[in-house]
């Protein structure tokens, strides 16, 4: 993550002025960057600026994080926003739970777990290797020791996914690969049992696959099954 970073408020309140105007003018959201580091301090009157507004901060943390904060989901004018990214803690074992099977994993962790006074997006980068490939956040929950699933998203082009935040706390996204089931449509002659063996399935796996179906001797010729 960038290091002690010092952010020129002064110079940046320039910055999102313009970002204002050309917002009103095109009707369209304007992005400012900044490289914020692992402490997070906005202050009040940068966030009371852009309030209402189609403007987004984007907060580059480092590792390919940033957090962005867009005006118009700023209610009121008396916001602040402090928090600091922190090494995680999050025990071994839960890690584990989520990310057994996980083609690719990355932590965050805030200093704090409160609500924060808005919504807060996390863009996280997972490389362009996993683009099209299904993104899962959870955050660990202290009280029960297990990993809460809060969000998805399918990895974009530029290899980038995008969670919405409102909380702080301990977070890890993985990135899985989802297989869809095939289907088969039953054909006049078939039994269940025959669909299973030509699917390398047993009856019983087959079954497990469709449990709407009730009685495996009466499918109907043109009825949808899920194979493998």
């Amino acid at each position: 993550m960038y290091e002690n970073v010092q952010v020129k408020w002064v110079e940046t309140t320039a910055v999102v002025n313009a970002a204002i105007a050309r917002a009103a003018a095109q009707g369209t959201i304007q992005n400012v960057d900044i490289i914020i580091g692992k402490t997070v301090n906005v202050p009040t009157s940068v966030l009371t600026q852009i309030a209402g507004n189609n403007v987004t901060l984007a907060l580059h943390v480092g590792r390919g994080l940033a957090l962005t904060i867009t005006g118009t989901d700023i209610v009121g004018t008396n916001a602040s926003f402090n928090v600091s990214l922190v090494t995680s803690t999050i025990p071994a074992a839960a890690k584990a739970s989520v990310a057994e099977n996980a083609i690719s994993t990355r932590d965050f962790s805030f200093n704090q777990d409160g609500a924060f006074p808005f919504h807060v997006n996390m863009h996280m980068n997972f490389g362009t290797e996993n683009v099209g490939k299904t993104a899962v956040l959870y955050r660990f929950d202290a009280a029960t020791g297990k990993m809460v699933q809060v969000g998805t998203f399918i990895v974009n082009a530029d290899g980038q996914a995008m969670f919405g935040l409102n909380q702080g706390g301990q977070y890890v996204a993985v990135v899985v690969e989802v297989v869809e089931p095939s289907t088969y449509t039953v054909q006049p002659g078939d039994t269940f049992g025959r669909i299973a063996s030509r699917h390398g399935m047993s009856a019983a796996e087959l079954k497990a696959a469709n449990p709407g179906i009730r009685n495996i001797n009466k499918i109907k010729v043109g009825q949808v099954l899920n194979v493998k």
